[in-house]
């Protein structure tokens, strides 16, 4: 392997923690209507809201619409917040070793399929580090495992594919960076991150 001189980071499941069952109970009881029902319609419609097609309040009002619920704009407002805090619990391990790259001179980049209003309240995340370039589907009409959103963070990052490391937890988005040669790990702990780091040569990842 060559020298890595980027890292391109999946958000969700990989800076923050997966997104808890409890969360998604309180947006069905927000509609009054059961998990199931909010879940299997949640990730029906999100690559439309991922990709930036649709706004919160539209993918919430499109929820509600097929669960024959005509939610009130106070309803609309608690389920964008509710989903926004759902993906905001820190994984503090691979958020301290994004900040050790950098002091080690090496890029960082956030290559996530994230909706507009999820992308706006993370401005206000306080245990991120700064990152050198934010590639999100909502900004570039393209989600994972396209390849036109690895291109996008490739040029931000500036460096070449063989040079740069995508993380991600889903195994079809890191086979696609791989098939641009982007060298891919698919993300389960930060103790498994950290065997493979120690292989390529990347500052060891501290783990709790």
């Amino acid at each position: 392997m060559t020298e890595i001189k980027a890292v391109l980071f999946d958000y969700g499941n990989v800076l923050c923690m997966p997104q808890a069952a409890s969360d998604m109970q309180l947006m069905a009881e927000c509609l009054g209507v059961s998990f199931e029902r909010v879940e299997t319609l949640y990730w029906q419609l999100r690559d439309e809201y991922d990709i930036g097609e649709l706004d919160g309040q539209a993918y919430w009002s499109q929820i509600a619409a097929k669960l024959d619920i005509k939610p009130t704009a106070d309803q609309l407002l608690k389920l964008i917040e509710l989903d926004n805090l759902s993906w905001t619990r820190p994984n503090p391990d691979m958020a301290k070793w994004a900040a050790k790259l950098t002091k080690h001179g090496i890029k960082i980049a956030i290559l996530s399929n994230m909706p507009i209003s999820i992308r706006e309240y993370m401005r206000g995340i306080d245990w991120l580090p700064t990152f050198d370039h934010y590639t999100f589907s909502c900004d570039v009409n393209a989600i994972k495992p396209d390849v036109a959103i690895y291109q996008h963070c490739l040029t931000g990052v500036g460096h070449s594919p063989e040079n740069t490391l995508f993380i991600d937890d889903r195994e079809v988005n890191t086979t696609a960076a791989a098939a641009i040669g982007i060298n891919s790990f698919v993300f389960t702990t930060a103790r498994a991150l950290r065997e493979y780091a120690e292989t390529t040569g990347l500052p060891s990842v501290e783990t709790t």
